[in-house]
């Protein structure tokens, strides 16, 4: 019992003194609110403009998959949506009543946004703009589940968050303790992501190529077993290949959040392609795994559901952070 009380408290010791340090020295309480009423507004916001009106046809879909037996591929993504079920069992044993999914719904992405938010701000160590970064966070996550919202988009984003943010504090990870767990939580949430992320973590943290082996088979295994023993019963709601409809560009127009981000890439042009540009000299395999996915979403998902890619700002701000760190060490 002793080793593993020591072992725990090595790996949680290096976090502590990070957050020590970023929440005492630089952060003040008022961040911390903003924070919380921002993911707030994002959890309402979002609940109100999708969800609101369907809540009979919504709320059964999401009652089978909590009583194992939903559609497939909402079925293999287990774990938030435990976790949410969890969530309103809290609230009906404290309120004693029957209280449905809205408001545990709204609870869940709150508190999953907020502990988001804590993360990304400890990646963006060096970041002088993190108000403006979490700000845009709030505002846009709401438009980001047009065509296709699911209460575990926030869940996600936590996972990547605070997985990548063991990238800034390689000490945490001695052990793997922690990356090891926060990679089987992922992958029973969305393999794909956990695939995505933990690779991309994986380079960072500098692992052996066989450590990155395991990290790649860790996701693949769960879902296979998932697909092939755990739930043999799910069906897919919808066609497997998606690529005739991705090529039509049909829903990407239909989508508000397309016109958005055409012109963001279009104002910030200069600056995206000299951020690719240096992201292939100095790594290559993380551009290589980013454009992967988007392929790998084109062709059996549809990339206009852009909540897909909400584990896509962890990653550039790490990414981000990885470089100034690199320049900073070159200046010394």
């Amino acid at each position: 019992m002793l080793p593993l009380r020591l072992s725990l408290c090595r790996e949680i010791s290096p976090f502590y003194k990070a957050w020590k340090d970023i929440s005492l020295k630089t952060i003040d309480l008022k961040y911390w609110i903003f924070c919380f009423f921002g993911s707030s507004f994002a959890a309402f916001a979002s609940y109100r403009l999708h969800l609101e009106g369907i809540e009979e046809f919504a709320f059964p879909i999401l009652d089978a998959i909590v009583e194992f037996e939903g559609r497939a591929p909402d079925q293999y993504r287990i774990l938030p949506y435990l976790l949410l079920s969890a969530t309103r069992q809290f609230l009906e044993l404290f309120f004693q009543q029957d209280i449905g999914w809205k408001y545990p719904i709204i609870l869940f992405e709150t508190l999953s946004l907020f502990l988001a938010s804590i993360s990304l701000t400890l990646i963006m160590r060096r970041n002088e703009h993190k108000v403006l970064v979490l700000l845009l966070l709030f505002l846009c996550f709401p438009f980001l589940m047009f065509d296709g919202i699911r209460a575990t988009a926030s869940f996600i984003l936590l996972l990547s968050a605070s997985m990548l943010l063991l990238c800034n504090y390689p000490a945490i990870v001695k052990t793997k303790v922690l990356f090891v767990f926060l990679l089987l939580a992922f992958s029973f949430t969305r393999a794909d992501v956990a695939l995505l992320v933990g690779l991309i973590a994986s380079i960072y943290l500098r692992f052996s190529i066989v450590e990155k082996i395991i990290v790649a088979l860790i996701p693949l295994i769960i879902q296979y077993l998932l697909i092939t023993f755990i739930f043999v019963d799910a069906e897919y709601f919808s066609e497997l290949i998606m690529i005739g409809d991705n090529i039509s560009l049909v829903y990407f127009a239909g989508n508000p959040m397309s016109y958005l981000l055409i012109g963001l890439v279009i104002f910030f042009w200069e600056k995206t392609r000299g951020f690719i540009s240096e992201l292939i000299k100095n790594q290559p395999m993380v551009f290589i795994l980013m454009v992967g996915y988007i392929g790998v979403i084109f062709i059996i998902g549809r990339p206009n559901e852009y909540r897909l890619f909400i584990a896509y700002l962890p990653i550039m701000l790490t990414i981000l952070e990885q470089r100034g760190e690199l320049r900073l060490q070159g200046r010394q």
